[in-house]
């Protein structure tokens, strides 16, 4: 269910209007809970709840409006702040009540999270990025290996994140407005190595102090680009010969 909402331009029920104290933004907020709100209800109702899992997470981080929580960038960045979202998962008897992880996880997990629970199996003939979520959402969570996980902007490969530590590319960055002159595009500068355990906010370049991490990442992002080169669409070698042609392609 994908609400349109807290993007702009803003707009809210009448009921909730004025509800809140941060103006439009926060009404348009306590909308999108209520609407969370009847989602949930409904599915008690009809005595679902116990066989469904929600979900409730965002896209990208704050634009305009909303925190990006202490974080470096908002939406439209590769900075933590752009990227960085809530998720929240509810599914009673299965995902535990209060809850909380710090595993690392990514948008691309929720098809095999999904096909996981509804026993389908995830398809042979290309590669699959994500992972099963559910051994870190259970009572007994299974703390996961670190992998990369990629940060694009559009088409481009910006950063890459394993463990602790997050490669950023070199790219020009917006100097911002000097009395009297326009706004002009910065300064090239990067690449970088951030440790996010210490720096969420990804202010200091560590990569002269951990040389060896920054060589890691570099060579991830490196064997990355040329495996996207190879295959852009992502299909295996030696496509499963069981597996129904994709239509279209």
């Amino acid at each position: 269910m994908a609400h349109t909402f807290p993007h702009i331009p803003l707009h809210t029920t009448p009921d909730q209007a004025g509800k809140s104290s941060a103006g439009l933004y926060g009404d348009v907020v306590f909308d999108l809970d209520r609407s969370v709100s009847i989602v949930v209800q409904t599915l008690a109702s009809l005595g679902l709840a116990e066989q469904t899992l929600v979900v409730v997470t965002s896209d990208n981080g704050p634009w305009f409006q909303g925190s990006p929580g202490g974080l470096r960038g908002r939406k439209g960045g590769t900075f933590e702040g752009g990227m960085r979202v809530p998720f929240i998962a509810r599914w009673p008897g299965r995902v535990p009540a209060g809850l909380r992880t710090d595993a690392v996880a990514a948008g691309v997990d929720l098809l095999p999270t999904f096909l996981g629970i509804a026993g389908v199996p995830l398809p042979r003939d290309r590669l699959i990025d994500g992972v099963d979520l559910m051994p870190i959402l259970s009572a007994d969570p299974i703390e996961a290996e670190p992998r990369p996980i990629f940060y694009y902007s559009g088409d481009e490969l910006q950063a890459v994140r394993l463990g602790r530590f997050k490669w950023q590319a070199a790219r020009r960055l917006a100097y911002g407005q000097l009395p009297g002159l326009p706004f002009f595009g910065g300064f090239e500068r990067g690449p970088w190595l951030f440790d996010l355990e210490r720096d969420g906010d990804e202010s200091y370049d560590v990569s002269a102090f951990y040389p060896e991490e920054f060589a890691r990442l570099s060579e991830i992002v490196r064997e990355h680009k040329e495996e996207l080169a190879r295959s852009p669409r992502g299909w295996q070698r030696g496509r499963d010969p069981d597996a129904a042609p994709a239509a279209g392609l």
